[in-house]
Parts: structure tokens; C-alpha cells; sequence
């Protein structure tokens, strides 16, 4: 599945989607970066977390 996921990251048609340029582009982000994003904290759980460094 990686090398499927690492083959679309320079596809020229997902590149055009995302406003790239299809050929000489900056290729997609690898499929380890999706779940970080999709796992980020939101700015409350982040202020929430700043508050609670500081307590302790």
C-alpha cells in the first residue's frame, strides 16, 4: 500500500487538483503527514495544554 500512496504523491492529476503544477510541481505530502493533521490538536486542546504546563 505505501508504494501505491508514494506513487500518487507525483500524480499529475492530484498535483493539478491541489494547485501544483502537474509536472515540475512540488510533489503531495506522504502519507504519514495525513494522520498528523488529521490527529492535531485544536487551538482549545492547545491552550488547554499551555494552561496545564504552566500549573504544574
Amino acid at each position: 500500500m505505501s508504494d501505491d500512496l508514494d506513487h500518487l504523491r507525483a500524480d499529475p492529476g492530484f498535483k493539478l487538483a491541489c494547485g501544483r503544477l502537474p509536472d515540475s510541481g512540488v510533489d503531495l505530502c506522504s502519507q504519514p503527514t495525513m494522520p498528523r493533521w488529521e490527529n492535531m490538536p485544536s487551538l482549545r486542546e492547545v491552550v488547554r495544554l499551555s494552561t496545564a504546563m504552566v500549573d504544574i
